[in-house]
């Protein structure tokens, strides 16, 4: 027995595969991750190594061209090079696409151990980017002027970071989902000891000793145990310092052998460290917060649970709404949410999806242009999402994200697989033609195309298949997109010769009695039948047994009342709703029907018109072929230089209401000069009225992963743009 006469004699198994497979791609399309673009793996690695007041000549010579000399025979290298800065240095490592990023790390790290260094040079790190991992959420903290014109300057950036550090970040931090929350500017809290060399010189006493008084003096260290009994006691030293009089009550032992206090040879106070970063919010000084996501997390429901604990949840009352991290603030400090990637993700895939559905309905409306059969178009409609529902299945087998190019793959994907199941159901309608039945012409009709339609979707899946092997930056992108197209289409051709011919064989014939399911009968079998049970149960039963099995009465009877209660619910829900769909079914068998029909007609009569005219003029043009030729070489040799003239890019330029300029000045400049120019360009991008708000970062930290050409010379400046309009022309504009 054939596959095809398989799935039409035994419907009911083709519909309970058919439901499997919409359940496994429901469940894989709720667990598949949620990104912007496809997950990028840069082959390359970076060794960078500090060297603290080394010059970058010295850098090159003493660093750098050690680590490239033993780095050089690293199995897959395709280029180096190295990058010497001021107390840094950078050793790129780029390996050809495809190759073991991992074996090559732990290569790089056999040979770093073995190479000479400076002694003073810190231990090298091993840095890969991973652009996965790049803040999913920005947060401005500010000082709101309106409300405390009394606090400026460093007690401003004192409490804005003191509040990130303190109520933010450890409360998202500890939510599910959240890898680290990042806090840049403001002001940190240091406690500096100046030595004075009169007073150290008066009383005997050298720096290094106030050194080692402060090193052994300030520390925390283990004591062993103590055991007692069957119990066991840890004992620990505390003597580590919190405060400046602790520190000046720190005593020095001189050369002399007397103990002096370091208040009589040093000044102790409380200063902001000197700082790195200088983050700005429309001009006024402000702290940002990055909040970066866990390796498995989706961005999409992370940054909503971060949203909603920041700024509460929505009630169901309007204009109620829970409390979030924001009203725990102090009144005096205003949040803004700088960035979220969540935003524009959502925003991109549901422009995306509402398109495909477009061109689903679309596809369906052309279907019954041509077919005028409400069966057919019907039968095609429902093959189209269970294409696209069971592609989710092998996506997430695949490792596939749902991502702009994998949606993109599936919107291309509608297309082309509904080409399966119209020539198939065509095939079959043409056997029921002839006066078959439709199961016959389903098996004879299905089996005649089989091989034509198989064949037709390999060759479409033999040019999108070879993309995913693509290698490099355009392999990782596009791979996603094919095999998107690949699975949809594979798909489509399992639903065409199965699905399809099932529907097409089923007789659909209501008699009288089973159109409508009649409430009377829903009522009869909806009644709660427990309770006479229970009464009839307690009356038949004599004696003290009446009361002793009470309880255990009363429990039967209360599963059984939830029970038939629920069932009750299930049936009058179920009733119900058959009834509103016959009522719809017969409304649309009536006017709504026939003015589709009608129209149908119509577009049937210019279709005809158009045909025919056609054919009456192709005489005419295959009789002058060499017009046509030339008229077909002449089209290229124009199209051909005009093709040259257009731009080339990997991918297309997205506009998401926001741009970053980034700011570098000469190599040098100080971190107050790179302020004072960064705050000029903001003033003038503060007036304008198209600009929402104006972020920046000047500066960056001493961070492994920082980039090699970032420093105290420059700046990025953040712009978001009002809602609405053209973000094209409104970004240029600014």
């Amino acid at each position: 027995m054939s596959i095809v006469r398989l799935v039409v004699e035994r419907p009911v198994a083709t519909w309970m595969l058919a439901i499997a497979a919409a359940v496994f791609g429901m469940v894989s399309y709720q667990r598949l991750p949620l990104n912007l673009m496809p997950d990028l793996s840069y082959p390359s690695i970076t060794v960078r190594t500090e060297v603290e007041g080394y010059a970058p000549q010295e850098v090159e010579t003493q660093v750098s061209r050690p680590i490239e000399e033993a780095l050089a025979t690293v199995p897959g290298l395709s280029e180096l090079e190295s990058r010497s800065r001021a107390g840094v240095s950078d050793v790129v490592l780029e390996f050809a696409w495809g190759a073991d990023i991992d074996d090559a790390a732990q290569a790089i790290r056999e040979r770093i151990q073995t190479t000479p260094l400076p002694q003073d040079a810190a231990r090298p790190l091993i840095l890969r980017y991973d652009p996965s991992q790049e803040p999913i959420l920005r947060i401005g903290l500010s000082v709101d002027s309106a409300k405390a014109s009394d606090l400026t300057g460093e007690s401003a950036l004192f409490m804005l970071r003191e509040v990130a550090e303190r109520e933010l970040k450890r409360d998202l931090e500890a939510m599910d989902g959240v890898a680290a929350v990042r806090v840049r500017g403001g002001l940190e809290r240091e406690i500096r000891i100046e030595a004075r060399q009169d007073w150290m010189a008066a009383r005997g006493v050298t720096i290094d000793q106030i050194v080692n008084t402060l090193g052994s003096e300030n520390v925390n260290l283990p004591g062993g145990a103590i055991r007692d009994g069957n119990q066991e006691y840890l004992v620990r030293t505390l003597n580590e310092v919190r405060t400046v009089e602790e520190i000046e009550r720190l005593e020095v032992r001189a050369g002399t052998g007397s103990r002096v206090p370091i208040a009589e040879v040093a000044t102790v106070r409380e200063a902001p460290k000197d700082r790195e970063v200088v983050s700005r919010l429309d001009g006024q000084d402000s702290v940002e917060l990055e909040v970066f996501k866990a390796a498995d997390a989706n961005i999409v429901r992370v940054a909503e649970q971060l949203v909603v604990a920041l700024e509460g949840r929505k009630l169901g009352p309007p204009g109620m709404t829970s409390k979030g991290l924001k009203d725990r603030l102090p009144e005096n400090v205003q949040l803004v949410i700088l960035e979220n990637q969540a935003r524009f993700i959502e925003a991109s895939i549901a422009n995306l999806r509402s398109t495909a559905f477009i061109g689903a309905f679309l596809a369906v409306a052309v279907l019954f242009a041509f077919l005028k059969d409400f069966r057919a178009t019907a039968i095609i409609a429902a093959a189209i999402p269970l294409s696209i529902v069971a592609t989710f299945a092998p996506m997430y087998i695949g490792g596939v994200s749902l991502n702009l190019m994998s949606l993109g793959g599936l919107a291309l994907g509608i297309g082309m697989l509904v080409d399966n199941a119209v020539v198939v159901l065509e095939n079959i309608q043409v056997f029921v033609e002839r006066g078959e039945s439709r199961r016959t012409a389903a098996i004879r009709g299905t089996r005649e195309v089989s091989a034509a339609v198989i064949a037709s979707t390999l060759t479409t899946v033999s040019v999108f298949l070879p993309i995913t092997f693509v290698e490099g930056v355009a392999g990782q992108i596009f791979g996603d997109l094919a095999l998107a197209v690949v699975f949809s289409l594979l798909a489509s051709l399992v639903v065409a010769l199965l699905f399809v011919p099932m529907l097409a064989a089923t007789e659909v014939q209501l008699s009288a009695s089973q159109q409508r399911p009649r409430l009377r009968d829903v009522s009869r079998a909806a009644q709660l039948h427990s309770i006479d049970r229970f009464r009839s149960t307690f009356a038949s039963t004599a004696g003290a047994w009446r009361w002793l099995l009470l309880p255990w009465s009363l429990v039967r009877f209360l599963v059984r009342l939830g029970f038939e209660v629920t069932a009750a619910a299930v049936v009058w829900s179920s009733a119900l709703a058959g009834r509103l769909a016959f009522t719809g079914i017969d409304f649309l068998r009536g006017p709504p029907a026939r003015l589709l029909v009608l129209g149908a007609e119509r577009f049937q009569d210019g279709y005809n018109r158009f045909a025919e005219r056609f054919a009456h003029g192709m005489p005419s043009v295959l009789s002058r072929p060499g017009l046509v030729l030339g008229a077909a070489l002449a089209s290229i040799l124009v199209s051909v230089p005009l093709g040259n003239t257009l731009g080339q890019a990997l991918i297309p330029e997205l506009h998401q209401g926001r741009f970053t300029a980034e700011i570098a000045l000469p190599v040098g400049t100080p971190l107050a000069r790179t302020s004072d120019f960064t705050l000029d360009v903001e003033q003038a991008l503060t007036n304008q009225p198209q600009i929402a708000h104006v972020h920046s970062i000047v500066g960056t930290e001493r961070r492994a992963d920082s980039r090699a050409d970032e420093g105290e010379h420059t700046a990025r400046v953040m712009v978001e743009l009002t809602s609405g309009g053209n973000l094209k022309k409104r970004e240029a504009a600014v």
